[in-house]
């Protein structure tokens, strides 16, 4: 629905902001799926320096994980040195 994708939007920019704010990264991939029931996955994927999730400040990923509450997506993030993902997954 509008709302879902208008935070999935929001979500992408925020991903995509961390990135070229942060992750000193030589290459960006951005992949889109569709999943079986109809819902989408989406993923950002860098080659950066990578961080830990658990000790970044909460306000870019936190912000990520409200949007994604909001509409009742999956958050994953991972990230180690030369390659971070952050997926996204709507019903």
């Amino acid at each position: 629905d509008d709302k879902a994708m208008r935070q999935l939007q929001f979500m992408v920019f925020e991903a995509l902001s961390n990135v070229l704010q942060h992750a000193q990264a030589s290459a960006l991939r951005i992949e889109l799926r569709g999943t079986p029931g109809g819902g989408a996955q989406l993923r950002v994927i860098d080659n950066g320096c990578g961080f830990d999730p658990q000790r970044v400040k909460p306000k870019g990923l936190g912000s990520l994980h409200e949007r994604a509450a909001a509409v009742g997506a999956e958050l994953q993030v991972h990230s180690v040195p030369g390659h971070t993902v952050v997926k996204i997954v709507l019903g």
